[in-house]
């Protein structure tokens, strides 16, 4: 398998204003958004969006944990001295 990629930085402000281009990106995001999804119900997402989204409910809610892994990271809490971990 070959991988490759591109990263580009671009002062934004040495072609115009920051704020006209935020701006300017708020409405193209915005005219993106509001197009109909290929399947109904469905919601456009930007690169990000997602990851974005499932950080704030692991916040709320914690990191899913299997049961054997979290018995495993309580025994290394025991052996350490460390307080263990608390299941929600």
């Amino acid at each position: 398998m070959h991988t490759s990629f591109t990263v580009q930085a671009i002062d934004i402000a040495a072609f115009q204003p920051v704020t006209t281009f935020e701006r300017r990106m708020e409405t193209f995001l915005d005219t993106i958004k509001a197009a109909e999804p290929r399947e109904p119900g469905a919601r456009i997402l930007f690169p990000g969006e997602r990851a974005q989204a499932e950080q704030l409910r692991r916040t709320e809610a914690g990191i899913p944990v299997v049961a054997q892994t979290l018995d495993k990271l309580q025994a290394w809490a025991d052996r350490l001295g460390v307080a263990r971990l608390t299941r929600s």
